[in-house]
């Protein structure tokens, strides 16, 4: 399970129609950045997708259970992080403090073009 891809895992074994894998295919895509056609069906079965609660696996390592603190994901995606990078440069163009503010303030787009703006 380890080698196989929860993608192929659905196509091989799970005998489901193509249009099935194509619908599942992103939905990690959130968490992991990456789709279920590059995870495999071992982490799939942690995830409790569908398709592999019926195996009953017993796995030697059960850390996957353990808890994790929160980690923010911005609903911009990777624009957050080009706003918090104009905001410690340019405090007057993304106005706040927060993680809040970075995402929900206007910015302020001619402030970007002012001269006392440019770093050298």
């Amino acid at each position: 399970m380890r080698r196989t891809s929860y993608s192929d895992f659905l196509r091989k074994y799970a005998n489901v129609p193509e249009e099935v894998v194509l619908l599942y295919r992103d939905m990690s895509r959130g968490l992991w950045g990456i789709g279920w056609d590059a995870l495999s069906a071992l982490d799939a079965y942690k995830s409790q997708m569908p398709g592999t609660r019926h195996l009953n696996i017993e796995l030697v390592d059960e850390s996957y259970e353990r808890d994790e603190p929160y980690i923010f994901h911005f609903p911009d995606g990777n624009a957050g992080f080009a706003r918090s990078i104009v905001r410690k440069l340019i405090p007057s163009v993304i106005p706040g403090t927060t993680m809040e503010d970075l995402v929900q303030a206007r910015v302020n787009f001619d402030g970007l073009d002012l001269d006392s703006s440019w770093y050298v």
